[in-house]
């Protein structure tokens, strides 16, 4: 009975600790071992809800307290390097913490968010359309798009856009967001990665992948597409499509831009141009290395017909008509939402330009 009550009482005391902590807005620890600032930290980390841990030290002693917390980090000073060495992240000085933390953890938070919900959404407008083509092409396996499509469309027409923006995109000058640290309170609370967002998202590309196929399919109803009274083929159906939804993807991703630089402007409308270069170039040649050349001529007299220029332009306008409507809705009502004190994903794009335009106390 003794020896259980004994072993308790560690327990009880770091309960305790944790509690004392936790209603402290910052707790001093001083003369301590490094193994027992690693158990500090691994309380923390281990505590209710799952906190973040961040651990900053610039000697050998601190080494233990990097690596236990979730994010590590290392001052070089004048105890040597081996903080630096075993740290996430490098400074030269305390000083530069506050831009690494508000600034560049920000927009790196923010990148990335966008960056993976983007994958979601591009490759979903992809293969929403190929899975509902089944269902009219009585299950026969047949593809919707020609195979150099397939392969090309996450490597080379829509890969470089986003790529550029999940490294380049400042939705917030790094001034602002080192003037107003509420801007990281909104972020740190995980606001990008939440069910709704990623909700938003689903259903951009389920909207826009039904239009992208009903569409066409509503424009082949047609019986004579071209003026000299031919129809279009399965392979000018699929091309329709593919060329509306890289197009699209595209389009939305520059919409979403904030921070245009040469290099956004270049991987933009280069992707867009190289779509339609490749098209041309891919299907104007007869390849002796290819069996069977689907594409022969396909691009070429599909841009030929005043219809296909009517329904590509009318359902690019069509699948980015919410984003304009919101980015519209986000505009006029953007006042109110700024006296909310949570940011729903809805606003912050908008709460982010008017920061932007503001200073420390919010005012112009």
């Amino acid at each position: 009975m003794l020896s259980s009550s004994s072993e308790s009482k560690p327990s009880l005391y770091e309960s305790l600790f944790l509690q004392i902590c936790q209603n402290c807005t910052a707790v001093l620890c001083c003369r301590m071992a490094p193994l027992q600032k690693a158990q500090i930290v691994k309380m923390v980390k281990n505590s209710k809800g799952s906190p973040i841990t961040l651990s900053i030290g610039d000697g050998a002693n601190d080494v233990s307290m990097i690596l236990e917390a979730h994010v590590g980090i290392g001052i070089k000073g004048k105890e040597g390097r081996q903080a630096v060495r075993n740290s996430d992240y490098a400074i030269p000085k305390l000083k530069h913490l506050k831009k690494l933390l508000l600034a560049h953890g920000h927009l790196y938070y923010v990148r990335i968010a966008h960056l993976v919900q983007y994958f979601f959404y591009k490759n979903l407008c992809f293969i929403l359309p190929q899975f509902l083509y089944q269902f009219f092409c009585g299950y026969s396996q047949q593809p919707l798009y020609d195979a150099a499509y397939l392969t090309m469309y996450n490597i080379c027409f829509t890969s470089m856009p986003i790529l550029a923006y999940s490294l380049l995109e400042q939705h917030i000058g790094i001034e602002d967001l080192l003037d107003n640290a509420t801007l990281y309170r909104d972020v740190a609370k995980n606001a990008m990665l939440q069910w709704w967002p990623f909700l938003y998202w689903t259903l951009l590309g389920v909207f826009q992948g039904l239009l992208f196929f009903f569409g066409v399919r509503y424009l082949f109803s047609n019986p004579a597409l071209q003026d000299n009274g031919q129809v279009f083929g399965n392979w000018s159906y699929g091309t329709i499509v593919f060329t509306v939804l890289v197009f699209t993807v595209t389009l939305k991703l520059a919409m979403d831009t904030r921070h245009w630089t040469w290099i956004n402007h270049f991987v933009i409308w280069g992707s867009l141009a190289f779509y339609v270069f490749f098209s041309f170039f891919w299907g104007g040649i007869i390849w002796p290395f290819i069996r069977h050349q689907r594409l022969y001529f396909v691009f070429a007299n599909m841009l030929g017909s005043v219809s296909a220029w009517l329904v590509i332009i009318l359902l690019i306008l069509l699948s980015l008509l919410p984003e304009i409507l919101l980015a519209v809705f986000r505009k006029n009502h953007g006042s109110h939402a700024r006296q909310t004190s949570t940011v729903t994903p809805l606003t912050y794009k908008h709460l982010s330009e008017h920061d932007r335009q503001s200073g420390p106390n919010g005012q112009h």
